[in-house]
């Protein structure tokens, strides 16, 4: 399974994968390195192959909003484009990747300045997004 886990409300979130698919096992092996109370956020289906390829492309598109990517899988969980991701990763690995391969950070939100990620302008990641959830 490939799990999300936050501390701090969100400050920061980890995107992991487990061979087991008891995400309270996760945690507490997890919790026991960390002095902030850990929280699931969701699971999907997924294997190690496609969490390391999700790891590869947010570390792409951190790159183009010049965000560092950080070293250990904890990402700045309130970066607009990561709560974008995220929100697409919820429904499954290839809403998740559509999100992040057409990430733009030159597309804005109207009305929000520095909003970036707003799928709805990208045609063929709304059709991939369709197509999967079917």
């Amino acid at each position: 399974m490939i799990y999300a886990i936050q501390i701090l409300d969100g400050e920061f979130v980890k995107i992991g994968f487990s061979s087991n698919d008891d995400v309270e096992a996760r945690v507490a092996s997890l919790q026991t390195g960390s002095p902030f109370k850990l929280e699931p956020v969701f699971t999907i289906t997924g294997t190690l192959r496609q969490e390391q390829t999700v790891h590869a492309l947010l570390s792409r598109a951190f790159h183009r909003i010049h965000v560092p990517t950080p070293p250990n899988e904890w990402y700045p969980g309130r970066v607009p484009m990561f709560s974008g991701f995220l929100e697409y990763l919820r429904y499954g690995f290839e809403p998740g990747i559509a999100y992040l391969e057409n990430f733009d950070p030159t597309l804005k939100l109207p009305g929000k300045k520095g909003d970036h990620g707003n799928i709805n302008k990208w045609p063929s990641a709304r059709r991939k997004i369709e197509y999967n959830a079917v």
